[in-house]
């Protein structure tokens, strides 16, 4: 067939992938390869078909074929190296990068790829000898300073990464990536403040990114700020209905703010998203039995326990409920497994010893006010009021 056939037929090809038709696109380059089965271009429009419809092994396969044809394919070789990348396996996309390198050394994105599988690999000096060479020679290139911040962060140097986040923020101004990371560098440090300042910047860019909102709402956490705390994590499950942490922490800043009912509403659907949570079970039975319902707070702690049997926490407020209801033998049943299981739990004992004393158990109650002594001697007090009671 005539080699300007193949041309209009490797053009319809890469029309059909400029136009976001995928399917096609990997259909016209199967039939055109079974007429030139030796064109690597040809190999590599269908790895980039397979890419977009999210079909990995093809999209390798592809690739290692154009490049056993054209073992100096630049564009299979960095395709292939991103293909690894997109599907988290750091250690190949490293190899195709730096093959890369060896044909065209001067490849800015070829170098900004190899950082980021080192980061993604856990080798951040790797990344940042290589980032620093990317600016050192581009300094202009915003995305490089910005992925030799991170570098910097992982390795511990903060102060470096906080100016290579400035540096890409003057570059590139309308980019929220440097406020985030920002953000993320001074919560570390501890600095929450100036870690919402960056967030609140990084949200005028993109209002719609969830995990901006999340990691400012945990930010006001931080600072024991709650209502705003609660309007970022209203916003986040909003944004991500299915998104189960962010319903939890609502129902954590909820419960901060004494917003019984609120927080109840928002652990239900946390429930309805993971049941299996022991965690929101607990909270539940707390505001429950708080709320004089006792009933479903039996039910909470249960399920908790179900979930999680060696919560002793749970355990003793399951019993403290059974005394709320006068269950006084199931009640000490509970304080028993939980000091079996934590022996120096003083609340456990505490409980216990009350309990036994309702049941005329003064004796036995007085061995755990001895050791109440040793573990708490307010509640050891407190409990030999009820053993001297009449």
């Amino acid at each position: 067939m005539p080699s300007e056939t193949f041309g209009a037929g490797l053009e319809e090809v890469r029309a059909l992938l400029r136009a976001g038709r995928f399917g096609e696109a990997l259909a016209a380059a199967d039939a055109f390869s079974r007429r030139h089965p030796r064109e690597p271009d040809l190999l590599v429009c269908r790895g980039l078909a397979c890419a977009a419809l999210e079909r990995y092994e093809e999209e390798v396969a592809a690739y290692e074929a154009a490049l056993a044809l054209d073992p100096e394919h630049a564009e299979a070789r960095m395709n292939l190296g991103v293909a690894h990348l997109s599907a988290a396996r750091p250690g190949p996309a490293r190899q195709a990068f730096r093959e890369v390198l060896k044909v065209r050394p001067g490849d800015i994105q070829a170098s900004l790829h190899l950082a980021g599988a080192c980061l993604m690999d856990e080798a951040p000096q790797e990344a940042a000898e290589i980032l620093e060479r990317v600016t050192g020679e581009n300094p202009d290139n915003a995305e490089a300073w910005l992925n030799l911040g991170v570098s910097y962060a992982s390795l511990g140097r903060s102060n470096e990464a906080a100016n290579c986040f400035k540096t890409a923020r003057q570059l590139r101004p309308d980019d929220p990536r440097p406020s985030l990371n920002l953000g993320a560098l001074r919560f570390s440090e501890n600095r929450p403040s100036q870690a919402v300042d960056e967030y609140i910047r990084a949200l005028s860019l993109t209002p719609s990114d969830p995990d901006a909102r999340f990691n400012l709402a945990l930010a006001h956490l931080a600072l024991k700020e709650h209502a705003p705390a609660v309007i970022q994590f209203r916003e986040v499950c909003r944004l991500r209905p299915s998104d189960v942490e962010a319903r939890l922490y609502l129902g954590n800043a909820l419960l901060d703010t004494e917003d019984l009912a609120g927080a109840a509403g928002a652990y239900a659907e946390v429930l309805r998203l993971d049941p299996e949570r022991p965690e929101v079970h607990y909270n539940l039975g707390v505001i429950h039995a708080r709320n004089g319902q006792t009933q479903p707070a039996l039910e909470a702690f249960r399920k908790a326990l179900a979930c999680h049997p060696e919560d002793v926490e749970a355990r003793v407020y399951l019993g403290v409920v059974h005394m709320m209801r006068s269950e006084i033998p199931d009640a000490a049943r509970e304080f028993e497994e939980a000091i079996r299981r934590s022996p120096d739990h003083a609340e456990a004992r505490y409980n216990l010893g009350v309990a036994l004393c309702r049941m005329n158990k003064k004796e036995a109650a007085r061995a755990h006010c001895l050791r109440l002594r040793e573990l708490n001697p307010e509640l050891a007090e407190r409990l030999n009021n009820w053993i001297l009671a009449p």
